[in-house]
C-alpha cells in the first residue's frame, strides 16, 4: 500500500510462553488480565495516511502475534488511485481497479499485470 488510512490490530492471549516479539502487547494484556486486545488507528488525513507504523513497537508486536496465529491485522489504504484492503485472516489483498474492458484478453492482461506487481511487493 502507498498509504494506510486505517488499521485494526487484534491480539489474542497466547499460551504462557510468549515470544519476545510479543512483549509490548503481551505485557499490557498480562497487566490488565485481558484475553483479547483490539486497537484501531485511523489517519487524521486520508491523503497522507498513518505515519511510521513500521517504527511503532506496539504495531510490530501486533504484527508478530498475528504472524504466529495469536491475532490478526486488517488494513485499509490506497495504492495509486485505488483503494486496497488487506485482511491477514484471508492471507490475501484486495484491490479496486478502473472499469475493466469488455475484451477477456485485455482483462487477463490487466490481471496478470496486477499479480506481477503484487508479487514484487
Amino acid at each position: 500500500m502507498d498509504s494506510v488510512q486505517k488499521i485494526m490490530m487484534v491480539a489474542k492471549l497466547p499460551n504462557p510462553d510468549a515470544l519476545p516479539e510479543f512483549e509490548p502487547v503481551w505485557d499490557r494484556m498480562q497487566q490488565r488480565k485481558a484475553r483479547l486486545l483490539k486497537e484501531i488507528m485511523e489517519a487524521a488525513n486520508a491523503d497522507i495516511g498513518l505515519q511510521e507504523l513500521e517504527e511503532d513497537a506496539q504495531v510490530r508486536a501486533f504484527l508478530a502475534m498475528g504472524a504466529n496465529a495469536f491475532g490478526y491485522v486488517v488494513a485499509d489504504g490506497r495504492r495509486g488511485r485505488h483503494d486496497t484492503r488487506y485482511d491477514q485472516r484471508e492471507r490475501s489483498a484486495h484491490e479496486r481497479t478502473d472499469e475493466l474492458p469488455s475484451n477477456w484478453v485485455q482483462v487477463l492482461g490487466i490481471m496478470l499485470s496486477m499479480i506481477r506487481d503484487w508479487r514484487r511487493r
